[in-house]
């Protein structure tokens, strides 16, 4: 399996993939990752593809977000898709060297909304017990109000418990040891 940054190349292979992955969320979710794309804080850097032979087997983006402090840097794993019809893909691998990836790069944590179940055996943490908090802007429970501009600064987000605005809890993958945060979810995510 090669693990490697996606390229401008892989943009239709990548596209194909997300809409078999989310089904009738498909469209949805390409749209999100282009806007994702375009975010101020987007990191081209962040975006892998895992190949197997010519076919792409995943497609896994990391999304920065703010931090309240400046020694953390937080990123969300906002878009992961799998062709379940590849056999020999190691998702595991797969996680592992994005993970070392992103902690190369000077991250320190990353967020995913996630069952604890699916995530737990690769590292994730309930946010809870992690020292980790996330904000998320005002009206974030409203799904017309994602405009994919990046997220405005931390006035403008409530600190709240999450599960109240959006449906899955948030697990996150400490990369840097135990180091607490607040971090701040981008409008487009919260959709």
């Amino acid at each position: 399996m090669n693990i490697r940054v996606e390229t401008p190349a892989d943009k239709s292979r990548v596209a194909t993939l997300i809409a078999r992955t989310y089904l009738e969320r498909g469209a949805e979710m390409i749209s999100k990752a282009g806007q994702l794309r375009r975010l101020e804080t987007a990191d081209a850097d962040l975006r892998f593809v895992a190949e197997i032979g010519n076919v792409v087997a995943s497609f896994l983006m990391l999304s920065p977000l703010a931090s309240q402090q400046s020694t953390a840097r937080v990123a969300y794993l906002s878009v992961f898709a799998i062709d379940s019809r590849l056999d020999d893909f190691n998702g595991a691998e797969f996680l592992q060297k994005v993970s070392e990836k992103a902690q190369e790069k000077g991250y320190t944590h990353i967020i995913l909304q996630s069952d604890l179940g699916d995530f737990g055996q690769f590292g994730f943490l309930p946010m809870d017990s992690s020292g980790v908090s996330l904000t998320v802007p005002e009206g974030a429970d409203s799904a017309d109000s994602a405009d994919g501009a990046a997220a405005a600064d931390s006035s403008e987000h409530a600190q709240t418990n999450t599960s109240d605005v959006l449906s899955l809890p948030f697990i996150v993958k400490p990369l840097a040891g135990d180091m607490p945060c607040t971090a701040a979810l981008p409008q487009v995510l919260c959709v």
